[in-house]
């Protein structure tokens, strides 16, 4: 499948093909009777694209491969507690007064069941990462008293949280407020309450006393009060356990590939694509994906072509993970797209920077077939990524590359009419047709010194293997080269490749190359900075 393209393209292909992106550090050895090079470099596929993108197969060939995450999905919100308050007066239990009642007596003792504020989840149990307890106590009771708040099912490292308010005696009218905080990183609930069988339940027990250390009895009237307001602010969940509820998400996502590079024209031709979907699920719930379309944008060139894979956009059923001690068993789905059963050459061949997404997803479709045994870390929740698979065979047509030759030295000073060299050795099975640009700062074109002269191709013998062939172009310094090449210009060297044929599949692998070397004449003045 061919495509025509103009100006900026996907930079994932351009990289695969880019014969100038990157310039290695040692020279190439030239038996040439010239003054020393200026300018050289080895361009190469290995240099150009990062090791985690390139894989030789056991020919030779290399393979392209990215992986880009399409659903990482934010499930936080299915196990979600709201900020929540608990207020509760508690009442003397007793009648008349005033009653004398000496310090470090007990005077309430109460256990409550506090409902939490969930309404989209029943939850068992949960592991707190992040939020604040905060607790006020307000003594409406003439005596000094010490408040402490139990909370059975809330604990770190196995200690139960306990909250403790000392107060000064108060009255009805104006009574004496402490205050605490307790930061909830670390611990973890219990909501099955005093039965265990309960849902977003939070088990506590007060007991309120006069303190120990009072400097005098307290006075109390039966009917005198203690108020405690209880907050969960901003609570953070690791880990639930519960029934998470039915939940269905609308996925309209964009996967940026990244920014494009320019390209001026040409036409581009792969083979034997690949590209492979994978859906794995760390939840201890079931789901289901809909993708209802997968479009592949180039944004520059403003194509855009759907992936049409019946395999793909039918319903996927994702089974729930399963957890055996603090070890989760992630489930999979693996949906395979060849040419055979998409027109996925087509999808990529569009050369896309984007991938828009649209799809449905459902959490738990059956409802809750786990008795309210679902889990989840919302660190690891349910993933869907695209696998691409290109082999660099690949035919190519006008397809045009520029890439800045930067001069030996800080700068350089020719003082004397003269002849430039530049050799360039092709290890690539692609001929080429050569400019040397001059550019000024702005990358403003000044002129060329070699214009549109075609490098020799590389020889291929049996398999893979190219002979290099060497290509020698002269550059006459004259007065305009000295003053421009001495002025704070810019020298590119475009390359633009033809296959014999664009429809004729070339393989590239670790041993194609190109070496270049910028000499001058024995005897040319030229100083280098």
């Amino acid at each position: 499948m061919m495509i025509n393209f103009k100006a900026k393209i996907w930079c994932l292909l351009i990289l695969t093909i880019s014969l100038a992106s990157c310039i290695r550090e040692e020279a190439t050895t030239w038996n040439i009777n010239a003054a020393g090079p200026i300018a050289h470099g080895r361009l190469s596929l290995g240099d150009m694209v990062a090791d985690s993108l390139l894989s030789l197969d056991e020919t030779g060939l290399w393979h392209l491969i990215i992986s880009e995450n399409l659903t990482d999905l934010n499930l936080d919100s299915i196990v979600s507690i709201p900020d929540t308050t608990i207020k509760q007066s508690l009442l003397v239990p007793l009648i008349g007064g005033p009653f004398s009642i000496p310090p470090n007596s007990s005077i309430i003792g109460i256990d409550e069941e506090n409902s939490l504020n969930v309404s989209q989840a029943s939850l068992k149990e949960v592991h707190v990462k992040g939020g604040m307890l905060e607790y006020t106590v307000r003594n409406y009771i003439n005596g000094y008293l010490t408040c402490t708040y139990e909370l059975p099912g809330v604990t770190k490292n196995g200690e139960m949280a306990v909250l403790v308010a000392n107060t000064e005696p108060g009255s009805s009218s104006n009574p004496d407020i402490s205050f605490g905080v307790l930061d909830l990183s670390g611990y973890e609930m219990d909501l099955t309450g005093e039965s265990g069988n309960e849902i977003n339940t939070l088990l506590s027990h007060i007991i309120v006393k006069t303190s120990a250390d009072a400097p005098v009895n307290a006075e109390i009237f039966g009917m005198d009060s203690v108020s405690i307001e209880l907050k969960i602010v901003d609570p953070q969940i690791s880990y639930a356990r519960g029934y998470f509820g039915q939940h269905q998400y609308s996925l309209d996502q964009t996967v940026d590939f990244g920014d494009a590079l320019n390209l001026p024209q040409g036409i581009l031709n792969l083979s034997e694509i690949s590209v492979d979907f994978e859906v794995e699920n760390f939840v201890g719930a079931d789901a289901q994906i809909q993708f209802n379309q997968l479009l592949a944008v180039n944004t520059y060139s403003a194509l855009s072509n759907s992936l049409n894979s019946p395999d793909l956009l039918s319903q996927i059923n994702v089974t729930r993970a399963t957890q055996i001690g603090d070890q989760i068993f992630p489930t999979y789905q693996h949906i395979a797209i060849s040419e055979s059963n998409s027109n996925v050459d087509v999808f990529i061949e569009t050369l896309p920077n984007q991938v828009q997404i649209d799809a449905d997803i459902t959490i738990n479709p059956l409802g809750n077939i786990s008795d309210n045994n679902d889990f989840i870390y919302t660190d690891k929740t349910l993933n869907a990524w695209m696998n691409i698979d290109v082999p660099l065979c690949i035919g190519m047509s006008g397809l045009a590359l520029s890439r800045e030759i930067e001069l030996t030295g800080d700068s350089i000073d020719l003082v004397a009419n003269g002849e430039l060299f530049l050799h360039l050795t092709n290890g690539f099975p692609f001929s080429a047709e050569i400019n040397l640009v001059l550019r000024n700062e702005d990358s403003e074109w000044i002129s060329n010194l070699i214009d549109s002269t075609t490098m020799t191709t590389g020889l291929t013998t049996d398999g893979f293997l190219v002979l290099p062939q060497t290509s020698v172009f002269t550059i006459p310094v004259t007065q305009f080269v000295i003053d421009n090449l001495n002025a704070p210009n810019r020298l590119f060297l475009e390359i633009t490749f033809d296959t014999p044929e664009a429809v004729e599949f070339i393989k590239l692998t670790e041993d194609n190359f190109i070496d270049f070397v910028l000499t001058t004449r024995a005897g040319t003045q030229i100083s280098i900075q």
